[in-house]
């Protein structure tokens, strides 16, 4: 079998292995290693405080979001060469997949018309609820331009927001509660319909169709 995993170039910054592989597109991506522990990190009851009301809790990057034109070379790489694992696809347009650290979408692939690939957005995990409106807040008082507002996505079940970079032409995105998968997780085809975007996009039931299905408790 021919291996997708082009010629690395490694190196190192602050203890940490860097591979800087490139894929068919040739974009370079940065995978790190054998970082050294941090002796600056708190071990002591510091730890157990709440968290600082006027900063966010960043927790890591999360995920880059990719429409290509070269849909299944470009999963080619990313399955075989890279390692990732399909966590769900909506039909055939996206798929989400993982990596080591299980949580739901490491990388998200989309199948477009586009002449070239074209990044659509970075998403940042935060830490609670107070993370995302504080960032909110903070972008809208300061000029910036949402995207897409609070929401649900369906398949990872993270709640976040997205703002728009117009200079650049992608979105930034903010997200906390995203699922991280079981070993024995089975990948799902799911349709595709707004509600996989947003679960809170739902019609609510018909209050006819309620009303005659269950009578409601009374006091």
């Amino acid at each position: 079998a021919t291996s997708h995993l082009p010629t690395e170039v490694a190196h190192r910054i602050a203890g940490a292995l860097l591979v800087a592989p490139a894929d068919p597109e040739r974009r370079a991506f940065d995978v790190s290693g054998e970082a050294r522990p941090d002796s600056t990190a708190s071990t002591g009851p510091a730890d157990a405080a709440p968290p600082d009301m006027h900063g966010v809790k960043i927790k890591k990057l999360l995920h880059a979001g990719w429409a290509t034109p070269n849909f299944y070379e470009s999963l080619r790489f990313w399955r075989e060469g890279m390692g990732f694992k399909l966590s769900d696809r909506v039909e055939e347009m996206a798929w989400f997949m993982h990596c080591g650290d299980m949580y739901h979408l490491g990388l998200l692939l989309q199948q477009m018309k586009v002449d070239r690939p074209t990044f659509g957005h970075l998403c940042f995990l935060v830490e609670s609820l107070d993370d995302i409106m504080r960032i909110r807040n903070h972008g809208l008082r300061n000029g910036a331009k949402l995207s897409r507002d609070l929401l649900r996505h369906a398949p990872s079940g993270s709640v976040g927001i997205y703002f728009v970079d117009e200079a650049r032409r992608h979105d930034f995105e903010y997200c906390y509660d995203h699922a991280q998968l079981p070993e024995d997780h089975v990948p799902r085809t799911l349709r595709a319909t707004f509600e996989i975007g947003n679960v809170w996009m739902n019609e609510l039931p018909d209050p006819v169709t309620m009303s005659n299905s269950k009578p409601m408790a009374t006091l």
